[in-house]
C-alpha cells in the first residue's frame, strides 16, 4: 500500500510539476505582455481558426471615385480589380486632408498621396488620435502629444509627454484660450500653459466603488500591488520553475543512478 502510494504521489507530483511551470511562465508572459508586445507577435499553431476577413472601422470615397478602407489588417484601395493592400499595418482611423491621406496606425503615422504608396511619418509611436488645423497637425501617441507644422520637411515638437500610464486620447480641441481640451478614456483633459489638468466632469450616482472581479485579476497580475511588485513577482515565477525542474531532476537523478548500478553489477556478473 505504501509503495502504491509512493508511486501515486510521484506521479501526481510530475503533473502538478508540469502545471505549475506552464501557469507560471504564461503568467510571468501575460504581466509582461505590453512591454513585449506579444499582440504583435503571430504564429502559427494547430487548432487556431485564422479568419480572412477583414475588421473595417472606416471607408472614404476618393477624388477619383475609388474607395478606402480602414481596418484592423492594414488599409486596402479599392480599384477596378477589387479590394488590395496597401498598407499592412493595425490603422483604427484614416484622414484625408488637403489632399493627403493619412492613416493612425499602432506602428506610427502614415501618410500617402494616392492611397498605394505610404510613409511612416511618425515610426514607434502608437497614433491614438489626429487633429488637423491650417497651419498644424497634432497628434496624440501612447508617448505623448505631438505637432509639427503644416509643410513639408519640419519635424515634430513634443508638446506633452506622458509618464507613467499614457491616456488614451480620442479627439482634442482647441479651448480658444490658446489650450486644448483632450477627450479621452479616462476623462476629460485640459492642456495649456500650466500643463495637464483633468476637469471635474463625473459621471451622476457614481460611488468608489470596484468590483470583486477587478480586485482579483488586479492580485493576480500584480496591479493591485504597485509596479514594483512585479520585480517580485518575476522573483516568485522565476523560482517555482526553478524548484519544479530541480525537483523532476532530484527525482530521476537518483533513479537513474541506480539503473546504472544495476546493469554495470549485471555486466561485472
Amino acid at each position: 500500500m505504501i509503495r502504491w502510494t509512493r508511486r501515486l504521489h510521484k506521479w501526481f507530483g510530475l503533473a502538478a510539476a508540469l502545471i505549475v511551470v506552464t501557469t507560471t511562465v504564461t503568467g510571468f508572459l501575460l504581466i509582461h505582455k505590453k512591454s513585449l508586445e506579444l499582440n504583435k507577435v503571430r504564429v502559427g499553431m494547430p487548432g487556431y481558426s485564422v479568419t480572412r476577413t477583414v475588421d473595417a472601422s472606416e471607408i472614404l470615397q476618393l477624388a477619383d471615385g475609388g474607395m478606402i478602407a480602414a481596418t484592423k489588417q492594414g488599409v486596402f484601395l479599392k480599384g477596378g480589380d477589387g479590394w488590395a493592400l496597401t498598407l499592412p499595418a493595425q490603422v483604427k482611423k484614416i484622414h484625408l486632408h488637403d489632399e493627403t491621406l493619412y492613416a493612425a496606425s499602432n506602428d506610427g503615422l502614415f501618410a500617402s498621396g494616392n492611397g498605394r504608396e505610404w510613409k511612416n511619418l511618425m515610426p514607434g509611436h502608437d497614433v491614438k488620435s489626429v487633429r488637423f488645423d491650417p497651419l498644424a497637425i497634432t497628434v496624440a501617441t501612447s508617448k505623448g502629444i505631438y505637432t509639427r507644422e503644416a509643410y513639408p520637411g519640419n519635424g515634430w515638437k513634443r508638446v506633452l509627454g506622458f509618464e507613467g500610464n499614457a491616456l488614451d486620447v480620442r479627439h482634442m480641441e482647441p479651448d480658444g484660450r490658446g489650450g486644448m481640451l483632450l477627450a479621452a478614456k479616462e476623462g476629460i483633459y485640459a492642456l495649456g500653459p500650466g500643463g495637464l489638468k483633468m476637469e471635474e466632469a463625473l459621471a451622476p450616482g457614481g460611488e468608489d466603488r470596484v468590483d470583486i472581479q477587478k480586485i482579483i485579476t488586479d492580485i493576480h497580475t500584480g496591479d493591485f500591488f504597485g509596479a514594483y511588485f512585479y520585480i517580485f513577482m518575476d522573483f516568485v515565477a522565476i523560482g517555482l520553475v526553478i524548484m519544479a525542474i530541480t525537483g523532476i531532476y532530484i527525482w530521476w537523478w537518483p533513479k537513474q543512478k541506480r539503473r546504472q548500478a544495476t546493469r554495470a553489477a549485471g555486466n561485472n556478473a
